[in-house]
């Protein structure tokens, strides 16, 4: 089933000369445990900005955006 849809995708997007580009590149020297760490370090990277980016965006209320004059609030209400 999933060779058909990706059949189907391939005939609309010609995914198979993107994949050849991506990951069909002759490495100098082969693939060594320097490329295996730096590409995790890479996604590790990526993920952490990500992740930092929707807990600034949509979870994450700074004090500093309150209504003037407004209290802190207590250390209990900070996990909302």
């Amino acid at each position: 089933m999933t060779s058909r849809i990706y059949e189907w995708l391939d005939s609309r997007l010609k995914l198979k000369s993107l994949e050849k580009t991506l990951l069909d590149e002759p490495i100098p020297g082969g693939a060594s445990w320097i490329y295996v760490f730096g590409s995790a370090t890479l996604f590790l990277f990526l993920l952490q900005a990500i992740t930092g980016m929707f807990l600034a965006a949509l979870v994450l209320v700074p004090f500093c955006r309150q209504p003037p004059g407004a209290q802190p609030p207590p250390p209990e209400a900070a996990g909302h």
